[in-house]
Order: structure tokens, then sequence, then C-alpha cells
């Protein structure tokens, strides 16, 4: 990656902060805010595509405002101290006098983060609480693939008020209790469990190692590279938080990384099969990855990478196969196949909120679109796209059902691990085979609509009263009938419900309430109340939207006034 290239990943990355920062919270009741979060979002990925053509006097220009707009934002958003400020200004100062601005910035990236860093106490996600329950029971000699082991984990950890916002709720009603990650996931947690460590800093780890990495790689090919990546890292405070609350990305990156700097092809695959044993998200680069490997070092090349992957990925996760094939893959694919309720902060969202209902399928289709139009044009024009290839699953995520922020953080990062080179002066690219896929993906967008009309008609929700005190909702008052309008839909279901206001929402999942709903036979309609799970959850006493769920069956209903 050369300083144009680096520049272009780094203005994206900025917008992608800035967007994060504004539309962090979802707002499922507002197509202005959904339309403004797509956007965003695919203007910020088309950018990684993208090259700036500058002068370096100019490029060092931007590079040394960014510096101090980073010092700023911690200054007046994250609390740092007047003195803190003041050293950092003057090492920022020093390292441009002195060409030293990189070991100076790596110095403020410490004391920033180690300034501000607030390592959640508890689980923050039920990924991590699933990991640490999974090492924990490894440790004790039993498979943590098994369901069955793992059913009781809100039990174990006494978070049974925290159910409806802290667990993955499934639209047949519960919550995720399964281990669904490769093994190396709940591994790398055995010294927490062991030592009785927070495992929320092993994520916080990561988030060093990262910065490291690229530090002790990048300074010896250019260090403004360096810079260009740890400004909007810096920048992007959700990096940190995210780390904080045991969010786990930073730890197939890293590994990731290790892969893309290794010259030696046997080394890459060991790293990239490691990287696959943490988590499913890595497989996204598969394809492209081994493109770029053949295209460079020829087929035995491409045979080595694969076997070392294997070996690798084996290596950690070969005993679990072993003790049950079936439990292990399920619990990989488990997040792929199980009926997740639906979420996202990307293209989806349109869907979810009720605006323009998709059947689910949809997206798993758009998937394999996107991929194999991506592979076409990576093949077919690979010396245009060889400094950009990591970044291909960002628009593979961008047509994910469930997209959240954290799926579309890390493929930037890894663009910096690309190698340096001036690109070969080919042809433009024909964008006119485009045109296939995208009048494919609308096509098949209408016909899930309009083919799965009954998914979204069946299932009728009236709001009779709503319980308010002080500008908050407390409880609602429902009519709630169930008339199938395809013979294909169930004979009876049971109705979930989650509240969307036009307002920032408490989480991804918008505002699940418990009720006292039964099974609803066809043809049938029942009274429903519906209450916040524990006090102070609370939905704010504006226009909203009401849904009632059950697979892929949704009700909306919305409500003007409070």
């Amino acid at each position: 990656m050369d300083r144009n290239k680096a520049l272009a990943v780094n203005f994206s990355q900025f917008l992608f902060a800035i967007s994060m920062f504004l539309l962090i919270a979802p707002n499922y009741d507002n197509l202005l805010f959904i339309a403004l979060d797509v956007l965003s979002i695919f203007f910020s990925g088309l950018m990684l595509f993208t090259s700036t053509h500058i002068h370096d006097k100019y490029f060092l220009t931007i590079i040394y405002t960014e510096a101090i707009v980073v010092g700023l934002l911690y200054y007046f958003t994250q609390g740092v101290s007047i003195y803190v400020f003041i050293i950092y200004l003057l090492l920022v100062t020093v390292g441009i006098k002195y060409n030293f601005l990189a070991e100076a910035m790596l110095v403020n990236f410490l004391i920033l983060t180690l300034s501000t860093l607030a390592v959640s106490p508890n689980f923050g996600t039920d990924g991590i609480m699933l990991s640490y329950y999974a090492a924990y029971l490894f440790l004790h000699g039993e498979n943590p693939y098994n369901p069955a082991l793992t059913a009781n984990i809100y039990s174990v950890f006494h978070l049974c008020k925290f159910i409806p916002i802290f667990g993955t709720p499934l639209s047949t009603g519960g919550v995720v209790t399964r281990y669904d990650y490769p093994a190396l996931q709940m591994l790398i947690l055995i010294p927490s469990v062991i030592f009785n460590i927070n495992p929320n800093f092993i994520t916080v780890a990561f988030y060093f190692l990262v910065v490291f990495l690229l530090y002790a790689k990048l300074r010896r090919v250019d260090k403004f590279l360096f810079l260009s990546f740890l400004l909007p890292y810096l920048f992007n405070i959700n990096y940190r938080d995210f780390s904080a609350g045991g969010v786990t990305t930073l730890d197939w990156v890293f590994f990731v990384l290790l892969s893309l700097f290794s010259k030696d092809v046997k080394a890459k695959g060991v790293f990239y099969g490691l990287a696959l044993s943490l988590k499913q998200t890595p497989f996204a680069l598969l394809p492209f990855y081994l493109i770029s490997i053949y295209k460079e070092e020829g087929k035995s090349s491409l045979l080595k990478f694969i076997i070392y992957t294997a070996i690798s990925f084996l290596a950690i996760n070969g005993y679990f196969i072993f003790l049950s094939p079936e439990y292990y893959f399920q619990g990989v694919l488990y997040p792929i196949v199980a009926p997740l309720i639906g979420i996202s902060m990307s293209l989806s969202m349109i869907a979810i909120a009720g605006f323009f209902y998709i059947y689910p399928l949809f997206f798993t289709l758009a998937i394999v679109i996107v991929t194999l139009t991506e592979v076409y044009f990576f093949w077919k024009y690979y010396d245009i796209f060889k400094d950009s290839w990591v970044f291909f699953p960002y628009f593979i995520f961008f047509v994910n059902y469930r997209a959240l922020w954290n799926y579309f953080m890390s493929w930037p990062i890894l663009g910096y691990a690309l190698p340096n080179g001036e690109r070969k002066r080919i042809n433009a690219i024909n964008f006119k085979p485009l045109a296939i896929p995208v009048l494919l993906l609308i096509s098949l967008g209408i016909f899930f609509h309009f083919a799965y009309t009954p998914y979204y008609t069946s299932i009728n929700v009236k709001v009779l009263h709503i319980c308010e005190k002080d500008g908050e909702i407390y409880g609602f008052l429902l009519n709630v009938s169930y008339y199938p309008k395809s013979p294909s839909l169930p004979n009876c279901i049971k109705p979930y419900f989650r509240i969307f206001p036009d307002a920032p929402s408490i989480s991804a999942n918008g505002y699940i309430f418990c009720s006292n709903a039964t099974v609803l036979k066809k043809d049938s309609w029942e009274i429903v109340k519906l209450y916040p799970p524990y006090e102070g959850y609370y939905v704010p006493a504006v226009p909203l939207e009401v849904e009632a769920y059950y697979w892929n069956l949704i009700g909306i209903t919305s409500v003007e006034k409070a």
C-alpha cells in the first residue's frame, strides 16, 4: 500500500467513525436515519477501493491536521485532563519537528487509551460469556459444543434480568445459549478462567497488539502509513470501547495481519488457520486470498497455503470435531442457520423495520451473488484490485441480514498489510457486467417481497392502550390476531414483541418486551399485555412501531403519538 491508497483508506475510516458517532444507536422507525446509515456505510466501503492522487506535502499536512483533531476529540469528548492534552500536543509538535511523529503518536496512543480505558467488569456480550463458559466446561473435561451443557448459562452467571437485552434473541423465543464459535475463541480464555481474570482484558490485549504489530511492520516501509492507520483507529473510540466490552473482532484481525505480513506461504496458512479458528468472519476472505496467492505465487504455493491452513485449523479444532462432529458443525454453523432475530445497521434495516418486508432468504442469496461478482472482478482485474482485495468482504456483510458495526470495522485495517507497489497501467474496468448482479438483486428483492406477502400480513396488531408516566412507556395493551394468508404458514404461533421508537434505541434489538401471549391458533385473536422485563426498561413516549414476530412472520403497527 502506498501513501495515495493509504490516504483513501484513512478517509474511509474517518467517514465510518463519524457515521458511528452520529448513528451508532439504531432507529428502525425513521426512514431518514436508515437512509443516512446505509449510504454512509456504502460510501465508506466504496472509498476503500479508491486511491487519492495528492502531493506529499499535502499528504503530510492532512496527517498533521488529523493528529490535532484526534487530540481535540479526546479532550472535549473523552474527559482527558488539560495536562494530558498539553502533553499530547507537545509530543505531536516535537514528533513533527524531529521527524519521529510515528513514535510520538504511539506514545500518545498509550497515554490516551490508558487514561480513558474503562474495561467493563461484566460480560459485555453474550458471545464472550458463552466463550468463557465453554472454556470453563473444557477445563472440567466436558465438550463445550454440547448444547445441553450450556443451556443453563444464564442461571450460572446470574444474569436473568438481562436476558431480554443481553442475549441474542431467537425469533421463536428464548435466547442463544450454545457456544457457536470455532474452538480458539474459548481456548484463549482459559487463562482468564484459571486465574479468575476478567475475560474482557483478553479482547483489550488484541486492541493493543494490532497497533504494535502494524507499527513493527510499517515503520520499515513508511512510518506515515502507520499514522494513516493509527489516527482513525484512535479517532474511532469504538475500537477501544468494543474491545473493553468484550466484542471479539480484533483477535482474528491480529492473526490475519500476521498471515498477510508473512513472506512464507506456509506461515501465511498457519496464521490464517488460527484466524479461522477464532471466528467464522475471516472465512469471507478465503476466495480472494486464494486468488491472490495463485496470481502471485502459482499453483504450488496455493496448495501449500491450503494444506497449512487446514493443518492449523484442525490442530485447534480437530479434537472437538473428533468428540462429536454433529455438535461441532451444528455449533459453528448455528449463527447461519439459527432463527436469530433480525437486527442490522445496514441494507436489511429497511426490511427489518417493516418499510419494505423482504423474506430473509433474499439476503443469503444476496451474499452469494455479491461474492461471485467480486470474485469475477478480482480475477479479471487482479492488477487493479491487488492493493484492495482484503476489502471485498465489506460488501458481503453489507448485504448480510444481520450486519452490525463491528462486521465492517475490521476490513480497512487489513489493507495496511498489503504490499506497497505501483499499479500496472491497464485498461479501465468495464462495469457493464455489474448490471447483471444489480438487476438480479433488485428482481430478487421484489420477488421476496411480493411473493411472501403472507409473512407480513398474517399477524395483525392493534394498540388498545398505552401505559405512560413521565414521558416514558412501561406497558401496552394489544389486540393480536393471526389469520394465515397461505397454507404454508404454521397453524399456530407464539408471538413475541419488540418496540421500535422514533428515537435512538437501547440496542440493535430494539426494546424487547415480555408478554402474557399464549399460543395463537390460526383465525383467532387474543388480548395481550406487554410489560418491561425489569424496572427502568422503558420506551420513550414518541412515535413508535410495535412489532409482533414469530419465525419469519412479522406484524407491525405504527403509533403516531404515545
